[in-house]
């Protein structure tokens, strides 16, 4: 996750602050990984066969014509990205809009 761990642990004066670097980066990414938008969307949200359960709400696909993703906001592309991966062709169509970018 951190493009240059290595680099920055072989940066560190001795063995033991190489080592002290090493978990202070393990650290970090394990924080990261918390907070990550789409693991944290893919972790509560699930699809069984029809059934979508969001938490432990259930929703039966079948009583829903279409369905339609709109995302906004930094964290809108990587969760529409987890809920595309879930839902798959179920999604009719879907927009999200962040910064920088524009994601159909």
């Amino acid at each position: 996750m951190i493009k240059n761990f290595s680099r920055l642990i072989k940066n560190g004066c001795g063995q033991k602050n190489q080592h002290a670097r090493s978990l202070l980066l393990k650290a970090c990414e394990a924080v990261i990984s918390a907070v990550n938008p789409a693991q944290l969307l893919k972790e509560q949200v699930k699809l069984n066969d029809n059934e979508l359960i969001v938490q432990n709400r259930i929703f039966n696909l079948k009583n829903f014509e279409n369905i339609y993703v709109i995302g906004a906001g930094k964290a809108g592309q990587p969760m529409a990205e987890a809920i595309n991966h879930i839902l798959g062709n179920k999604i009719k169509m879907g927009l999200v809009n962040h910064p920088g970018k524009k994601t159909k």
